[in-house]
Parts: structure tokens; C-alpha cells; sequence
């Protein structure tokens, strides 16, 4: 009976990992409706840096923001 369970939580995990690697090949653009979202994929290099930039300096905001009210 335990051998039974097995196989069959082996199939089920089987198709659920096929579902998942074949949702992938499936054309996964990002397509904005309004044209003109607030958050946007950077498209060249130097879009990149400022993001990092701005990431780093969002995290160092927060950083200083929970020091600030554990204090």
C-alpha cells in the first residue's frame, strides 16, 4: 500500500514539474496596458546603474529609517 502511495506521488509530482517547465516555453512578455507604467525593465546599461543606484540607495534609506525608530 505504501508502495502504491509512492508511485502515485511520484506521478503526481512528475506531471506537476512537466505543467511548470512547459508554462515557461509559453511566451511570457510583460506587456503594459496603460503605456506609461511607474515601473519599467531597464533596457540598457546605463538604466541598469540607476536602478542599482536607486536600490541601494532605497535600502539604505530603509536601513537608516529602523535604526532611527529602534533608537
Amino acid at each position: 500500500m505504501r508502495l502504491i502511495l509512492l508511485l502515485i506521488a511520484v506521478v503526481f509530482i512528475g506531471f506537476l514539474l512537466e505543467k511548470q517547465f512547459n508554462a515557461d516555453s509559453v511566451d511570457s512578455s510583460i506587456e503594459s496596458t496603460t503605456g506609461n507604467s511607474a515601473v519599467q525593465a531597464p533596457k540598457n546599461k546605463e538604466d541598469l546603474q540607476n536602478l542599482r543606484k536607486d536600490l541601494n540607495k532605497l535600502m539604505q534609506d530603509t536601513v537608516d529609517k529602523r535604526a532611527g525608530s529602534a533608537e
